[in-house]
């Protein structure tokens, strides 16, 4: 009765799965918090000398810690390590690549002279990864994909991340899915033969049922997606076109362009003032192709530096990546590129008066000159 009704089920909570998925939580917690009292006693406890995802039960243990210690492969299957400046990570033994299927590398083990972590293939000079060493040393595939994990330029600490969710913000609700394999794993090992069935299964739930049955919940869905974009609508519809900024402000403008089919990724930035008169401009190439979220991103932290190099003191952030603004104003950083947006925070408050907005693409057209300059210069 648990399995989806895409498999056959009838889509009931799975109380094992759940229950895992609420002491992750708390699993989570101490991960995330390690100077909370709790977070404090159970290290000295049960794993003094390594953290709590490498810990084990050890004789004698509480009820509590030998619940949460079960669910500890709910947060190893949904978590990988964030690359800030690579000196917690393993080059072999962690998972720290983009690559879903295991986030593990997967080419042969190369002897190093130091010790085999990541930040032996950072260069702490241009902050960025050492192609020359990387490619020699992993698969073409593989090394593509480190060459295109993004690297800050304050090279932070290394980072656990949550893959349950986009945001990567751990929820009780990302976590039960991944338990729900847990526990099916567990019980009959990996099977892919359900997935086989799912278009049978869903035919048979798509066929036509009395209307009654169906009709509050379509109503309730409907009215929720109305009042959703009406909220959207009412807050971006003033933000189609620019506008000058307030006396003494500068309005800096962002935006970037990549090219799924290779190149690398390119940015431009437009600083204007009250009177829309430039007062600066930057075309900008990066070092690699990026996917598009983390150019954004890019591109809004390379429009912050440039804006203290010309030495604005009041500025206004304009980009037409909603995302990514939203991410900013929230204070979200769990994501792939939440280092990205830590150091936008840091280098921003240096400002007296700062914001940063969404605007539309209409209205963000001259920074999007810029970064399509960019991109036909390094053709």
């Amino acid at each position: 009765m648990c399995k989806s009704k895409l498999f056959g089920g009838m889509g009931f909570l799975n109380l094992q799965a759940f229950n895992l998925a609420l002491l992750a939580k708390q699993g989570w917690q101490i991960l995330t918090n390690p100077t909370s009292l709790v977070a404090q006693v159970y290290k000295a406890k049960y794993f003094p000398y390594e953290d709590v995802l490498n810990s084990r039960v050890r004789s004698n243990p509480s009820y509590a810690w030998r619940s949460i210690h079960n669910s500890l492969r709910v947060l190893r299957e949904g978590t990988r390590w964030r690359v800030g400046n690579g000196k917690r990570i393993h080059i072999w033994e962690d998972r720290w690549l983009p690559t879903p299927s295991t986030y593990k590398v997967v080419s042969p083990y190369s002897n190093f002279d130091n010790f085999p972590m990541v930040s032996s293939l950072i260069d702490e000079d241009t902050k960025w990864w050492k192609s020359d060493l990387v490619r020699p040393i992993f698969f073409p595939f593989e090394a593509d994909s480190i060459l295109k994990i993004p690297i800050c330029y304050s090279l932070p600490n290394d980072q656990l991340i949550w893959m349950g969710n986009k945001r990567g913000s751990f929820s009780v609700k990302s976590a039960y899915y991944i338990a729900m394999h847990v526990v099916k794993e567990n019980e009959f090992g990996e099977s892919t033969s359900e997935h086989n069935q799912s278009s049978f299964w869903k035919k048979i739930w798509q066929l036509n049922v009395p209307p009654k049955i169906w009709e509050s919940a379509k109503r309730a869905f409907l009215d929720y997606k109305e009042s959703r974009l009406s909220s959207l609508t009412s807050l971006f519809s003033a933000c189609n076109q620019w506008t000058s900024p307030p006396p003494s402000f500068f309005k800096i403008n962002v935006d970037d362009t990549t090219d799924a089919g290779g190149g690398n990724s390119c940015i431009g930035v437009a600083i204007r003032d009250f009177s829309g008169s430039s007062t600066g401009a930057l075309s900008l190439v990066l070092p690699s192709c990026f996917p598009v979220e983390t150019t954004e991103a890019y591109a809004l932290l390379h429009g912050v530096l440039f804006a203290l190099e010309i030495r604005v003191d009041q500025a206004i952030f304009e980009s037409n990546a909603l995302s990514i603004i939203l991410a900013l104003n929230s204070g979200a950083a769990g994501s792939d590129i939440g280092h990205i947006l830590e150091d936008i925070r840091e280098a921003s408050s240096t400002f007296s008066l700062c914001s940063f907005h969404h605007l539309k693409r209409d209205g963000n057209r001259a920074a999007h000159s810029l970064a399509k300059e960019a991109k036909s210069s390094s053709q």
